[in-house]
């Protein structure tokens, strides 16, 4: 049997409202589109009170996108005709297992809800429970936005404040560098400095005065080792190699030629600067003109000499004398007994004429 439609017109008319309201609830996503919770709570609310004839309607949820519980509720300001009696609700989940929500819609209608109320709350909350979670997300997503760039903001800050120290120490840096170098180059002495490779990377201006050139002019001869004695070179290579590879502080004598060509003896001194874990990060040293010290030192060295010569020569002519009169004593008493005998015998015979008997003659 086919159902027969008392009011087919009033039953268009319905359908067609329904599925206006359908088209209506469907159409809210696209309106929630980069908004908050609250105002997505709010216009929900506003819309299911209006289109259904609803006393009240109110949105609990657990979690918004703020990161706080929320509870919104509307309730009509006039009642319609033919309501009264007991307030009729309805609830409906946010989400799966309420896991963002509920939906409560309430009304004193005694038919409420109906099907159709039933379907487009139901549609309506799972509209709202979509546009929640996508707030939520956004608001989320915003959240670890703004706390990026707070964290970039304050990094930003810190590494500015960084760099504005590190500017601050290297201009101080360079002020107490040009201080020591100022000090440096008005000490009379030659100061060295080095790399912890043994690369020379600075002298004093006494020495580059001494040596009559600028630095820039001794690096394209070589450095260093070209005004070094080419006898005293070997040498002093070898002794730096095993300076740098024992890392203690050494003395050593070398010979260095002066701005007018003549050489000068030098004693150069170098000594290892550390860091707290003990590695070398520096070399210094000096150089200290020994010649006239070197001079005395030969001279002194002569003096010595020669007094020994003397002084062997002195004991040589004592031992001679010695020896002399050694050899004379016995020669004299030779000498001396030879005379005596020889006085003896003159003697005797002189006696021995006086004893001797006359002869007469006839």
């Amino acid at each position: 049997m086919q159902a027969t439609v008392k009011n087919p017109t009033g039953e268009i008319k319905r359908l067609q409202s329904c599925i206006n309201d359908l088209i209506s609830v469907l159409a809210l996503p696209a309106i929630w589109s980069g908004s908050e919770a609250s105002d997505i709570v709010g216009t929900l609310l506003d819309v299911l009170l209006t289109m259904l004839r609803l006393d009240f309607a109110s949105v609990r949820m657990s979690d918004s996108s703020d990161g706080a519980s929320l509870e919104v509720t509307r309730s009509a300001h006039e009642q319609h005709e033919g309501d009264g009696g007991d307030v009729s609700t309805a609830s409906f989940s946010l989400g799966i297992q309420h896991d963002v929500g509920v939906l409560v819609a309430g009304s004193r209608r005694p038919d409420f809800p109906t099907d159709v109320e039933r379907l487009l709350l139901r549609v309506a909350a799972n509209q709202a429970a979509i546009g929640l979670q996508e707030a939520r997300r956004s608001g989320e997503q915003k959240r670890v936005a703004a706390e990026l760039e707070r964290q970039v903001a304050e990094r930003t800050r810190q590494l500015t404040a960084a760099n504005e120290e590190l500017e601050r120490a290297l201009g101080d840096i360079k002020k107490s560098e040009d201080h020591f170098r100022s000090v440096i180059n008005t000490i009379p002495g030659m100061v060295w400095s080095g790399l912890p490779d043994g690369t020379f990377d600075f002298i004093n201006q006494p020495w580059l005065t001494y040596l009559g050139c600028s630095w820039e002019e001794l690096s394209a001869r070589g450095g260093l080792r070209t005004v070094v004695h080419p006898d005293d070179v070997e040498a002093a290579d070898a002794r730096w190699l095993a300076t740098r590879a024992s890392g203690r502080h050494t003395d050593h004598e070398l010979r260095m030629r002066r701005a007018d060509g003549q050489y000068r003896w030098f004693l150069t001194r170098a000594l290892p600067l550390r860091d707290e874990r003990g590695d070398i990060v520096r070399w210094y040293g000096t150089a200290t003109d020994i010649e006239d010290r070197k001079l005395a030192e030969e001279s002194r060295q002569q003096a010595q000499s020669d007094l020994a010569h003397v002084s062997r020569v002195t004991t040589m002519g004592e031992l001679t004398a010695s020896l002399a009169h050694e050899v004379n004593q016995p020669i004299a008493a030779s000498l001396m007994n030879a005379g005596s005998c020889c006085a003896g015998s003159a003697q005797t015979r002189q006696i021995s004429r006086k004893r001797a008997p006359l002869r007469c003659e006839s």
